[in-house]
């Protein structure tokens, strides 16, 4: 970076002592292919989205334990309706006594706006029924995601409870913990591995955030990054099975 600023520097020195005339000049600018660009930030994705979906551990509590004291409640500003709607709410009451404040100073105006009223009121049962219909199809999508993401939890808890109960121990020496023997640890981490392939490819059939790890450049991104191999790859990629399939059981 410091030689190309070195350089830019030295061009524009020579170019202020030797004027040359514009029409007579080219810039020659080196163009990156759109095509290397969009490869770079597809690639810088799906590695954001891998490992934000294989992290070991939470950037944040993922639940926040609820407090239902009334103290609590009405000390909480952040994520209360108040905080999402107070300045659309100020906006509309400024607008309105605006609107109050001239229909006072010019009541003859009145009567030409008649029309607006009835408008109004149309645009409004239209929009309480938008709203009502919206509102209650996002409530079902919130609770199918809730609900499948819950139930995976379950199994995939009774899953690893299950192996870290039978899974062949070495005998501990005298003060000492024992641990799992090679080809248990070996068999654990493969199956920790399939159930992160297993919860990332899941929400990535179902969430469009995730969704483009679902992508051939996805899939072979996730042979790179070593979460699987090329063998599962293409065992994944030549299934007939539909993307939403493992969300749907």
């Amino acid at each position: 970076m410091r030689v190309f600023f070195l350089i830019l520097g030295v061009a524009n020195g020579y170019h202020l002592r030797h004027p040359i005339h514009h029409s007579l000049t080219r810039l020659n600018v080196l163009q990156t292919p759109e095509s290397i660009i969009e490869r770079a930030s597809t690639q810088d994705l799906l590695d954001d989205l891998i490992d934000e979906s294989v992290r070991l551990s939470a950037r944040r509590p993922i639940m926040l334990q609820f407090d239902p004291s009334g103290k609590k409640i009405w000390h909480s500003w952040r994520g209360t309706c108040f905080a999402e709607t107070w300045a659309s709410a100020i906006r509309n009451m400024l607008f309105a006594t605006l609107i109050a404040f001239y229909f006072k100073q010019m009541p003859q105006t009145q009567g030409k706006l008649v029309g607006f009223g009835v408008l109004w009121g149309q645009l409004l049962s239209v929009t309480t029924f938008t709203l009502t219909f919206f509102l209650n199809v996002s409530y079902g999508l919130w609770r199918k995601c809730y609900e499948v993401s819950r139930r995976l939890q379950g199994r995939l808890n009774d899953l690893g409870l299950g192996l870290s109960i039978h899974a062949a121990r070495t005998r501990p020496e005298k003060d000492a913990m024992s641990g799992y023997t090679p080809a248990s640890r070996q068999c654990l981490e493969l199956v920790a591995r399939y159930v992160r392939v297993f919860n990332l490819l899941c929400y990535a059939s179902f969430t469009r955030s995730h969704r483009p790890v679902l992508t051939p450049r996805g899939m072979r991104r996730l042979v790179e990054r070593g979460l699987i191999t090329k063998e599962e790859r293409e065992a994944l990629c030549n299934e007939s099975v539909p993307a939403t399939q493992v969300s749907e059981r």
